[in-house]
């Protein structure tokens, strides 16, 4: 496993993107990537179509991407549907194609949302040693957020123009230690309302994330964790 509460910063040092081993990132044979919460912070990405164009060789789809991320039909009609649907299944890395998206290292299709995550690791390059037959384009890594064994609160909100309604987003995260050294329990939430200048578009996105971590015995030797989600997303994205 992996603690992003190591993490200084910017700045990480272990990741398992290179060989599902935890390990340190200057001893790694392949070109990775980490991003951590406080990065994500400072530039305020939520998704990873606001991520995606600053770090190294990828690109992403979309109203706030950095290409069209367009298909041509049949009667070479030029849509940009998959796009406004899913910016997320057509990002690219190394110019190649879309890579492999995980949560904890297994295939997810949820869209990444910061509101629940500590770090993101972009693998550039194949990873069919790690998951069969993996995108020789690489992969990104979702590092869903953990109960800790410390009581914690946290609210953030965000609003913003763009549209003829505001756009307002609002999320908190509660982590409290219900039995000493031995079970913590996590709960975070997401209510995002985004306009756009373009009409009739929005995007309505609600979600609750729960994360516990279990030491039946008391210490770090045995530890059980789990963490569920529900969410909906409802909108009619812009097209470019």
């Amino acid at each position: 496993t992996i603690d992003a509460s190591d993490d200084q910063g910017y700045y990480a040092s272990q990741t398992m993107a290179g060989g599902r081993l935890n390990q340190s990132l200057k001893n790694t044979g392949a070109a990775i990537q980490v991003i951590t919460k406080d990065f994500m912070d400072d530039l305020g990405a939520t998704g990873i179509d606001e991520l995606l164009q600053y770090t190294t060789s990828s690109e992403v789809a979309g109203i706030l991407g950095n290409f069209t991320g367009a298909d041509t039909e049949g009667d070479g009609e030029v849509s940009t549907g998959g796009a406004r649907r899913d910016p997320d299944g057509t990002s690219r890395i190394r110019g190649l194609a879309a890579p492999d998206r995980t949560r904890n290292f297994f295939i997810t299709e949820i869209p990444f949302d910061s509101y629940n995550t500590e770090r993101i690791d972009i693998n550039r390059g194949a990873n069919s040693f790690l998951f069969g037959l993996g995108t020789p384009a690489g992969l990104i890594n979702n590092g869903l957020a953990k109960a800790r064994f410390k009581d914690s609160n946290e609210i953030s909100t965000r609003i913003g123009s763009g549209g003829k309604d505001p756009s307002y987003r609002a999320s908190f995260s509660l982590n409290r230690v219900v039995i000493e050294d031995k079970l913590a329990i996590k709960v975070n939430g997401l209510m995002d309302r985004t306009q756009y200048r373009q009409r009739p578009t929005y995007k309505n996105d609600d979600r609750i994330y729960t994360a516990f971590t279990y030491r039946p015995f008391g210490n770090a030797n045995t530890v059980l964790s789990g963490h569920f989600e529900r969410g909906e997303q409802i909108g009619n994205a812009p097209d470019v």
